[in-house]
């Protein structure tokens, strides 16, 4: 039974096809013992012609054993099949990959002038504001929630306290400014105010002293 353990050299293709046809003869083989198996249940007379000359004289024991041989030999033929498959795919991928990489350097260099760049402030490149203002990716049950706690908090009686601000805390980057944008969009009237300095309301030095210590320091505000 060892003797199919040896696979031979040759292309991929070539092993997985010897590994087939061996695959194919086992199940055969596989197939002939429980003919003989079936013939010794049902007490039946058993000849060489149709139960095969290696199997139609052995007792029952015997039988078992050639049959779990050859099923673990089917399991070891399956294996290689699949490590061959995976091979083959292997160089597939790999000969895909020299071809890209030939055609990459067959291809002619790209030639650019100078003229046709173009500044990474251009419109072309870099969306306006005006663009970016239409590009809804605020959560909506957020966006709802926070107004309704708002408006809850701009019709609060006096004789309950004054009204509660709302901070909007999060990483640089993650949406602070474009969550007070979309919350302005939904009250009738909203004074935004930005310390960023792009539009001359940058915090005065003695401002920056004075929240220096503060875990959270302002960045905008916006009056409702």
């Amino acid at each position: 039974r060892l003797a199919h353990a040896y696979y031979g050299n040759g292309t991929v293709e070539e092993r997985i096809k010897k590994v087939e046809g061996q695959i194919a003869k086992v199940e055969g083989e596989i197939q002939m013992v429980e003919k003989n198996l079936t013939a010794v249940a049902r007490n039946e007379d058993r000849t060489e012609a149709d139960h095969g000359a290696l199997y139609y004289d052995l007792s029952k024991e015997q039988l078992r054993d050639e049959l779990k041989q050859l099923r673990e030999e089917l399991k070891q033929l399956r294996e290689k099949e699949n490590l061959l498959l995976v091979e083959k795919q292997q160089q597939a991928s790999a000969s895909s990959d020299r071809l890209a990489k030939r055609r990459r350097l067959d291809s002619p260099a790209l030639e650019v002038e100078a003229d046709a760049l173009l500044p990474i402030n251009d419109s072309r490149i870099k969306p306006t504001l005006l663009d970016i203002d239409d590009t809804p990716f605020v959560p909506t049950e957020w966006l709802l929630q926070a107004y309704e706690d708002i408006e809850r908090e701009k019709v609060k009686p006096e004789t309950q306290g004054m009204a509660m601000p709302v901070a909007i805390v999060r990483f640089s980057r993650g949406g602070k400014t474009r969550a007070l944008k979309e919350l302005a969009r939904k009250f009738e009237s909203a004074i935004f105010v930005s310390f960023n300095g792009k539009d001359g309301t940058e915090i005065s030095p003695e401002e920056k002293e004075e929240v220096k210590g503060r875990e959270v320091q302002p960045r905008c505000w916006i009056a409702f």
